[in-house]
C-alpha cells in the first residue's frame, strides 16, 4: 500500500475533496511495520459509534442548546477521551462523516486520530502531535490504517506530509477563538453566541475560503460549522462531541 493512497482521507480532514491520490507521491514508498507504540484506549463511557450512522442521509437534529460564551473565552484544553464528529456534504453531492479524537498522551504530545467514513469505505489516520507555544504543531509520528493493515510512516518521511497536514493541524488543539458572535444551529444542537470567522485553506493547487463558527464548549477543534464560500461548495457541521469516551482504532 502506497502512502499516497491516503491523500483523499487527509483532504477530507481539510474539507477539500477535490484531489486524486496520484497528485502527490514521495520518492520512497514507506514500508509497513508494526507500530512503535499503539495508543491506549481512553477510559470513559462509550459514545455512539460512527459505524452506526448513515452517511448519505441528513443527520437527526438535537434539541440541545449551549449558552453563549463570554468574550475572550478560550477553547477547552486537550484531554484524553475527547472526540468530535462532523457530517461533510460535498459540492458534487453525497455525504460522509469524519471523527477526530484524542486517544492518548505521551509527555507533552498528544495522540490524535481521524476516522473518515463514506458509505462502506472506512479509513483511519493516527498522528502524534506536540503543540508549540506559538500555536503551531510539530508532527512526531504518522500512521494509516485500512482494515487490519497498518502503515507507519518512517520519521525521515514525515516532512513530505507537512504541506498536507499543516492546514489540518491548524484546526486542531486551538488555543484561542474570536470574532463576532451569532447563534448557529447544527445537528448537534444550537450553539448560542458562536464566534464567526474566516479561514483560508490550501492544498497543493486548491484553495478554499470558508466561513467558520467556533464555540468553546466543543473540544479539540472548537468548530461548530464550516461553509465553503464557493457557490455549491463543501459544508461541514457538528454531529456530536464529548469530553470522554474516545477509543483508538489502532
Amino acid at each position: 500500500m502506497r502512502a499516497a493512497s491516503w491523500l483523499p482521507v487527509l483532504i477530507v480532514g481539510l474539507f477539500l475533496a477535490c484531489s486524486s491520490s496520484d497528485e502527490t507521491r514521495t520518492d520512497e514508498t514507506p514500508t509497513t511495520r508494526e507500530p512503535a507504540k499503539a495508543p491506549t484506549k481512553a477510559a470513559g463511557p462509550t459514545r455512539p459509534s460512527a459505524e452506526t450512522e448513515a452517511t448519505e442521509a441528513a443527520p437527526p437534529q438535537s434539541t440541545r442548546t449551549l449558552a453563549a460564551p463570554a468574550l475572550g473565552t478560550a477553547p477547552k484544553a486537550p484531554a484524553i477521551g475527547q472526540w468530535v464528529r462532523y457530517g461533510v456534504s460535498y459540492r458534487e453531492g453525497g455525504r460522509s462523516t469524519v471523527e477526530y479524537r484524542i486517544v492518548d498522551r505521551e509527555g507533552d504530545s498528544w495522540w490524535l486520530e481521524i476516522t473518515d467514513r463514506r458509505r462502506e469505505n472506512v479509513r483511519h489516520v493516527r498522528m502524534r502531535v506536540r503543540p508549540r507555544p506559538d500555536g503551531t504543531k510539530e508532527l512526531l509520528a504518522l500512521a494509516f490504517k485500512n482494515g487490519s493493515e497498518v502503515e507507519d510512516i518512517p520519521t525521515r518521511l514525515l516532512g513530505n506530509y507537512a504541506p498536507m497536514l499543516g492546514q489540518w493541524l491548524d484546526t486542531m488543539l486551538r488555543t484561542e477563538i474570536s470574532g463576532p458572535q451569532e447563534d448557529v444551529t447544527v445537528a448537534a444542537g444550537t450553539f448560542q453566541g458562536s464566534f464567526k470567522g474566516e479561514q483560508t485553506m490550501r492544498f497543493l493547487q486548491a484553495e478554499i475560503t470558508a466561513d467558520v463558527w467556533w464555540h468553546p464548549e466543543v473540544p479539540l477543534t472548537a468548530m461548530v460549522k464550516l461553509v465553503d464560500r464557493a457557490q455549491g461548495g463543501h459544508t461541514l457541521e457538528l454531529l456530536g462531541f464529548g469530553d470522554e469516551g474516545a477509543t483508538s482504532a489502532f
